[in-house]
């Protein structure tokens, strides 16, 4: 195609005689009659001279009859200027020759008027050889000079709808009948003897006599043509004159025209001429028949030029047919068909291409051919008919070469060539501003690239880019218009196609060209502003914004939900499910699986009305040059908001670079976050979230929810006297309680009307710590008011980690007292026992006695859990459904400090106390200061172990009744003994005493250990002698003499008891046992030493009296005892022995 072009635009052929070709010109204006308007004086205004000539053209076809009483139907084709040069060629082809001629003027005086004659007849001497008949059309100015009369009518708006002339109103001011509308026109406009035909029009209602009398002219032209016609097809004369093309009449000069070949070739013109007349004269039968006669005629003769003309006559007749049969007329001519009809016009043009001075005819016939065969909807060999009308070099100005280019552009859309019609507007347009072009139309140049844009798949109006065409041929298109744009001083329209050209197709630049186009852009900006408004183009197109999406290149956008410690919560109240459906396994609000659900559920975002809340955005600048981002700032819909624009320097070809874009809500609602807008090489910008690329929603939905207060906390620890910010970890020992201190500050705009404290302890590897939190207070001091804090103290108790310690206190562990004469304890199992009466799975661990030293102590094993201080708190009033929560997470190291390794219980001294034997091992790594009664205190070195006896008061029997295998004795032994302990630890470089207290949580107790740590269920009184006697009291009694022993025992319970046995005996110790026998000097009395006193019921007694008879000096021992059963369980008791010395 460039190579076409080329030819076109190369060195012209020699001059033709044609001036210039009809690109409007079709096959069916061979059958109609040529007559020319032209516009003469100056009186008639340009627009007034249009409209008469649109009322002429509504003549195209005039009725007549003729002598023989046929109608013929004669068309005429109107035309306002036509060269002379083209006029030449109407003995050629006679639908080129003027046949009429008819002026439009007007006048306010008869001197005008003669002027109009004037030019009138001027005008038809230069087409006298061809025309016809002519009119001149004068409308009537009276009393007016021309620019009254122009002015005049313009304000009285006297262009009618039927096409009526401004100039000829009757209503303006200055008429000779002065304000009074004329009724007749003046004398000297009266019908006079002109040899000008003369259509004279006064007033305003011209219309319809006007196409009467047009009618009038058509008919003359056809009696005079068919009077000629007639005439020729009647002579009879031997000597034919020659008809020649204008370049032809030089050829013929001195040639023999009597020859053989000369006289075909006179008598096949001659029937071609007569086929020319036949067909406008309405004949088409006559036409065909002629056009026939000469074809066959001017073939043998060689005459190509004319045999071409005849060829392209026969398919004008059969055009002209196809068009009647359409209308249902029947004209008595078959004509050719579709195939032969191009067969036709391809030799035509192939005979005309044989002439170099008929360049304009074949490029004529080839656009007549490409016509019917659009009809035809062949467009491909349509387009082979542009083809070589692109071929045809012919001589012409520029423009004539930019009408040329515009008609085959035309022609190609009409064959859907959308391309290739768009190329040719393109040239056209580089035409109007060509170097040699002298006069450069830089608007024309840019109208016609604007009107090519969309035949490269280019839609200036397109919020996206081309997805079809050559991306080369559409950047260089979109420069050139840049660049037509900014000559014409459209700076605006340059700047919106940079920014097209940079955002669109940008994926198929280079990096030079990015970088070259930016800067480019970066200049025009800044001389036509950047403000994202449409911009209106001359002939009223608009140009919508164009956001910059690319530079730079947003790969996430999306809002981020408020720090933990500001996001809100749903309050949770309890709520009663009431209805048969007491659970379902149902999932609701999207909480089913990504299988099910098909599509991954959007994240919810919640802000908070008033408070400050961010939106995320990382963008990578894919120039090779910094750019900078002055005002980037959100694009929102919906409640009112307060954006605070950030600015950003993006380095070239830069990485991921996110950008925090701060926006305050200032009330609730649903906001929709629409996009961002931004201002990059001076180009605001404007950019929807639909046309980021990736981008899967058009919108990002926030729900605002109503203010809520804001605190802050700060949790502290205890250091001594003062309190110091709590750190990680945490290190807590066994017994040791920590206090923490939570002070909350409002640091909000609103009160906080609830508030509450908990603190949780994570599953670790061990037991939690114990956790209480002083919550009572914090009531006092809601509401809190904004700048007001309160403080809320938790306290943390060590526990001992069993599982690490070794500390599991089976009854194993333990040996129970059967015997008042020595206890013993297994030892730990950490060491081989040196005992004898350890329980035989356990390995004691060696003992010096009471706080000896047992080699090098174990590792201290830890136990770590993570403590959670969360805070609930929400504003004031009664339905609130939004909370926030304040959470800290502290790491808590547990370590092991005193544990019970073995135990055991030992009668006391009276049936009211007992001793509890404790094996402690200290586990920590320091000496530690035990003290475990009010004034005994002992150091137990680090991995050592000692042996305690604590004293205990023993339980009421009532109250030990619910120790069921052993519960609820820890909390009784917690009241009665306090193992307290502390030890000297070294932190930060400085001596910190740690202490608390071991408890016995960790031990089971046997029913002989529960015995013993509760008190007989019977109250007993014993009496010596008639004098009572106290448990481990002390008697002296004489040899010989009787002892009375008299005991009572009150059953103070609400329960009677059963089988009661009572027992007392007087013994004496064997020497060297230590064990208690009977001794060989005492003597039993009357009475019996065992009473069985059934059963005893609520405050009833029973009493038992007895005789015995020391019968040798001595220390002897009295010892009751007595067993009883209680709820079907037996229980046995002795009193602590009274001591009797006999003497003699």
């Amino acid at each position: 195609m460039r190579s076409s072009v080329s030819a076109i635009l190369s060195d012209p052929a020699p001059d033709t005689t044609m001036s210039f070709p009809d690109y409007n010109q079709s096959s069916a204006d061979h059958a109609k009659l040529l007559v020319l308007c032209q516009h003469i004086g100056h009186q008639l205004k340009t627009r007034t001279f249009n409209q008469v000539v649109e009322a002429i053209s509504e003549v195209q076809e005039v009725r007549v009859t003729d002598k023989t009483g046929a109608v013929r139907n004669i068309k005429v084709r109107y035309t306002d200027r036509y060269p002379t040069e083209n006029n030449e060629w109407g003995e050629f082809q006679a639908h080129r020759r003027v046949l009429g001629v008819v002026t439009v003027g007007a006048c306010s005086s008869q001197i005008e008027l003669a002027e109009l004659c004037r030019l009138h007849e001027a005008s038809r001497a230069k087409y006298s050889s061809t025309v016809f008949d002519t009119r001149c059309v004068v409308f009537c100015l009276p009393g007016r000079s021309s620019e009254s009369s122009d002015s005049d009518k313009e304000a009285n708006g006297e262009a009618s709808e039927n096409g009526d002339a401004s100039d000829n109103s009757d209503k303006a001011e200055g008429s000779e009948d002065g304000d009074k509308k004329p009724d007749a026109p003046p004398s000297w406009f009266q019908a006079q003897t002109h040899k000008t035909r003369l259509l004279q029009y006064y007033g305003d209602s011209y219309n319809t006599g006007l196409k009467a009398d047009i009618q009038d002219f058509v008919a003359s032209l056809f009696w005079i043509l068919e009077s000629k016609r007639v005439e020729a097809t009647r002579d009879t004369s031997e000597r034919i004159p020659l008809l020649c093309a204008p370049f032809e009449r030089k050829d013929f000069v001195g040639l023999d025209m009597e020859s053989r070949n000369n006289r075909k070739r006179v008598l096949g013109r001659l029937k071609k001429h007569l086929a020319d007349v036949s067909l406008q004269a309405g004949l088409m039968a006559e036409a065909w028949n002629y056009y026939q006669v000469a074809a066959d005629v001017l073939r043998p003769a060689n005459d190509w030029l004319w045999l071409a003309a005849s060829l392209e006559g026969l398919c004008a007749v059969s055009v002209v047919l196809q068009e009647q049969q359409m209308r249902g007329v029947t004209m008595g001519a078959r004509g050719l068909g579709d195939q032969e009809m191009v067969e036709r016009y391809r030799e035509a043009v192939i005979h005309y291409g044989k002439y170099k001075h008929a360049g304009i005819i074949e490029t004529e016939a080839s656009i007549k051919a490409v016509l019917v065969l659009v009809k035809q909807g062949n467009f491909l060999l349509a387009a082979e008919f542009l083809q070589n009308i692109v071929f045809i070099n012919l001589q012409m100005n520029d423009a004539e070469k930019i009408a040329r280019f515009l008609a085959l552009s035309d022609l190609y859309d009409q064959i859907g060539f959308t391309r290739k019609s768009a190329f040719f507007k393109r040239v056209a347009a580089m035409r109007c501003v060509a170097p040699q072009n002298p006069q450069h139309d830089w608007t024309a140049c840019y109208r016609l690239m604007l009107s090519a844009v969309p035949g490269y798949s280019v839609s200036l109006t397109s919020s996206t880019a081309p997805s079809h065409g050559w991306p080369a041929l559409q950047v260089q298109l979109l420069q050139e218009l840049v660049g037509t744009s900014r000559k014409m001083g459209a700076h605006s329209a340059s700047t919106r196609h940079m920014t097209f050209l940079l955002e669109h197709m940008f994926p198929v630049l280079s990096s030079s060209e990015r970088q070259d186009f930016s800067a480019q852009l970066s200049v025009l900006s800044s001389r036509a502003g950047s403000t994202p408004s449409p911009v209106t183009l001359e002939g009223g197109a608009i140009l919508p914004p164009v956001p910059l999406y690319s530079i730079p290149t947003v790969t996430k956008f999306s809002p981020l939900p408020l720090p933990p410690h500001l996001t809100p919560y749903p309050r949770r109240t309890a709520q009663v499910q009431s209805g048969p459906f007491l659970f379902t396994p149902i999932q609701f609000n999207g909480g089913g699986s990504a299988r099910s659900s098909g599509r991954a559920k959007a994240q919810n975002v919640t802000w908070v009305a008033g408070d400050v809340a961010e939106v995320v955005v990382q963008l990578v600048n894919p120039i090779p040059v910094e750019i900078k981002v002055p005002n980037m700032s959100l694009l929102t819909e919906g409640v009112a908001v307060d954006v605070f624009p950030s600015q950003v320097t993006l380095s070239p070809q830069s990485g991921q670079y996110t950008l925090n874009l701060l926006v305050t809500p200032k009330e609730e609602g649903q906001l929709r976050i629409l996009g961002y807008t931004h201002t990059v090489l001076g180009i605001e910008s404007v950019c929807p979230l639909s046309g980021v690329p990736n981008s899967t929603t058009d919108s990002a939905l926030v729900t605002v929810i109503p203010p809520l207060p804001q605190i802050s906390t700060l949790l502290e620890m205890q250091s001594g006297v003062d309190w110091v910010p709590a750190t990680s970890p945490l290190t807590l020992f066994s017994g040791q309680t920590m206090d923490l201190r939570l002070t909350a500050n409002n640091v909000g705009r609103e009160s906080v009307g609830e508030l509450s404290v908990e603190c949780l302890v994570a599953d670790g590897g061990g037991p939690p710590p114990l956790v209480r939190v002083e919550s009572e207070t914090v009531a006092s001091f809601l509401p809190l008011q904004p700048g007001s804090s309160l403080t809320v103290l938790l306290h943390l108790t060590g526990v001992v980690d069993s599982g690490n310690s070794g500390a599991i206190l089976r009854p194993e562990d333990s040996v129970s007292v059967t015997s008042d004469s020595r206890w013993s304890l297994s030892l730990p199992s950490s060491v081989r026992s040196l005992t004898t009466t350890g329980h035989p799975s356990l390995v004691s661990q060696a003992s010096m006695g009471s706080g000896g030293r047992a080699g090098t102590p174990p590792g201290v094993q830890t136990s770590a859990q993570q403590v959670t201080v969360k805070v609930q708190y929400s504003g004031v009033g009664e339905d609130l459904t939004w909370c926030r929560k304040v959470v800290q997470h502290l790491n808590l190291v547990q370590l092991p400090s005193l544990v019970v390794s073995r135990w055991d219980v030992l009668p006391g001294d009276t049936q009211h106390n007992c001793f509890l034997v404790l094996d402690l091992v200290n586990k920590t790594n320091m000496e530690m200061e035990l003290t475990y009664t009010e004034k005994k205190t002992l150091l137990i070195e680090a991995g050592d172990m000692c042996r305690v006896p604590v004293p205990v008061i023993k339980c009421s029997f009532s109250e030990s009744l619910d120790w069921v295998g052993g519960q609820g004795v820890a909390e009784y032994l917690a009241d009665c003994v306090n193992l307290s302990w502390s030890i000297v630890t070294q932190e930060a470089g400085e001596e910190v005493t740690r202490s608390g207290v071991s408890g016995l949580e960790n031990i089971t107790w046997t029913e002989t250990m529960l015995d013993l740590l509760r008190r007989p269920p019977l109250v007993a009184e014993v009496k010596v002698s008639g004098v009572e006697v106290g448990e481990g009291g002390e008697v002296e009694h004489m040899v010989g003499q009787v002892m009375m022993v008299d005991v009572k025992l009150l059953n103070q319970l609400l329960e009677p008891v059963c089988d009661c046995v009572l027992t007392v005996r007087l013994q004496q110790d064997s020497v060297g046992t230590g064990r208690g026998v009977v001794g060989a000097g005492a003597a039993g009395a009357p009475g019996g030493g065992t009473h069985e006193g059934g059963e005893i019921l609520p405050g009833e007694v029973m009493e038992h009296s007895t005789m015995l008879l020391p019968l040798c000096p001595g220390v002897f021992k009295l010892v009751v005892s007595s067993q009883v059963r209680f709820r079907d369980k037996p229980h046995s008791w002795r009193l602590a022995p009274v001591v009797v010395t006999v003497r003699i």
